[in-house]
């Protein structure tokens, strides 16, 4: 017995280790560690860039009184240099809503990069808008864009980010699309 507490009392005061054995057993967590944490703060950086490009979109939208189609392909062509989507088109559609009595009524909608405008009231996404008075208006923007991760695992696969705003015009009670009359 005295001869097994020896060996455990010199196993506990032996300080010396194996560097190869711990460097062998700490690369691959520490790169897979490294790896991850840049793949997810580069989702979280797209999905923040759509998120602000799209306010800045729609705050360029909503200090006009008159737009047309080019003017909002103008907007589309800033919204993509903003986000510079890696994977694909950037696409934002907006549309024009206004309240009539109970209803929601759609005034004009145009999309960029081949996103389908919205055809009717019912397509308006009425989660995202704000309660309003017969006859006032909100400009709705609508933002796709596409995320591919450099590193794709486990939950990080490639998606779409979506967003969605409602903003009442700057200047005007109704901001009207001259193509769309």
């Amino acid at each position: 017995m005295n001869m097994l507490q020896k060996l455990v009392r010199r196993f506990k005061a032996d300080e010396g280790g194996f560097i190869t054995l711990e460097l062998c057993l700490m690369m691959p967590l520490m790169v897979t560690w490294i790896v991850g944490s840049y793949a997810f703060f580069d989702g979280f950086k797209t999905y923040l860039t759509s998120s602000k490009a799209t306010y800045t979109a729609v705050d360029l939208v909503a200090r006009q009184t008159i737009v047309d189609d080019d003017y909002i392909g103008v907007v589309g062509t800033i919204f993509e240099s903003i986000v510079y989507a890696d994977g694909g088109t950037a696409k934002i559609v907006i549309s024009s809503v206004e309240q009539s009595g109970d209803d929601l009524v759609l005034k004009w909608s145009t999309g960029t990069n081949g996103a389908a405008a919205l055809s009717s009231a019912a397509q308006i996404p009425v989660e995202f808008i704000p309660i309003m008075t017969d006859g006032e208006t909100v400009i709705v923007i609508q933002s796709f864009v596409p995320f591919i991760p450099r590193y794709s695992w486990g939950k990080l696969i490639s998606k779409t980010f979506e967003n969605t705003l409602a903003v009442t015009p700057r200047f005007t009670a109704k901001i009207t699309n001259s193509d769309q009359l």
